[in-house]
């Protein structure tokens, strides 16, 4: 698997991209998110919110590190609850507490 194809996935998936980057950009990451990044010897994988870094892995190839962020964005709910009408938080807020 590529970025490419983990992009797809994850559209597929109805995954929100608020809570992920795949180019390893940390502007959205206030929030918490989910982090692929490609670097001279390899790719690593974390979450980053807030400044801080955490759970962070580090792969040889490319293949590897789509299958650990996909793996781990799919195992956590909050990143799926959106329909594509209403996304992100927003759509999360209003299916459990409506108003």
């Amino acid at each position: 698997m590529d970025v490419a194809e983990l992009k797809i996935t994850l559209d597929k998936e109805g995954v929100d991209p608020i809570y992920y980057s795949l180019n390893g950009s940390t502007k959205r990451a206030w929030i918490g998110a989910d982090i692929l990044e490609q670097k001279e010897d390899g790719w690593v994988v974390y979450f980053s919110e807030r400044g801080m870094t955490s759970n962070l892995k580090k792969y040889a190839s490319e293949d590897e590190a789509c299958k650990d962020i996909l793996e781990r964005l799919l195992s956590d709910p909050i990143t799926k609850v959106f329909t594509p009408k209403k996304r992100g938080f927003r759509g999360w807020f209003e299916k459990y507490w409506p108003f």
